[in-house]
């Protein structure tokens, strides 16, 4: 993304920057988009699957250079890190943003949701997994996995 042509941002907004485009290993030039993007009163996220462990290493920390003054950052475990595939990570500056974000609930997966945790918290795996299949479109809401 290039700065100069960043308009002016109003009203609530995320600017999402690349920190190693997947496509083309690309990073933006973060210290100035993001200087922007603040003055304006927009979320910084940057979207870091393959480049955010550039930070890691001495030769290519030059390409994440002011990453850090970002709101939100989320990276890939399982491209770097060698762990199993959909490890997601996601980092936020603003834990009471993240848990305001994470507390909303919409009212069709509440019964769902709630039959999943309380299946869960006795323990009762057959009644847990056949709540979760039921409310597959609710995932996002359970903030733990069940076990297989």
């Amino acid at each position: 993304m290039r700065p100069d042509e960043l308009p002016q941002i109003a009203g609530p907004s995320i600017v999402c920057l690349q920190a190693g485009n997947v496509n083309t290993g690309a990073f933006d030039p973060f210290v100035p988009l993001i200087e922007q993007a603040h003055r304006d009163g927009a979320w910084v996220h940057v979207d870091g699957a393959f480049g955010l462990w550039a930070k890691a290493t001495a030769s290519l920390r030059h390409l994440v250079e002011g990453v850090e003054a970002a709101d939100s950052w989320a990276t890939d475990a399982h491209k770097w890190l060698n762990v199993p595939y959909d490890s997601g990570l996601a980092f936020v500056r603003d834990a009471h943003a993240l848990k305001a974000a994470m507390a909303i609930h919409a009212e069709y997966c509440r019964s769902r949701v709630l039959s999943a945790i309380r299946a869960i918290s006795r323990r009762n795996s057959r009644a847990a997994r056949a709540a979760w299949r039921s409310g597959r479109r609710c995932r996002r809401s359970v903030v733990r996995e069940l076990p297989r």
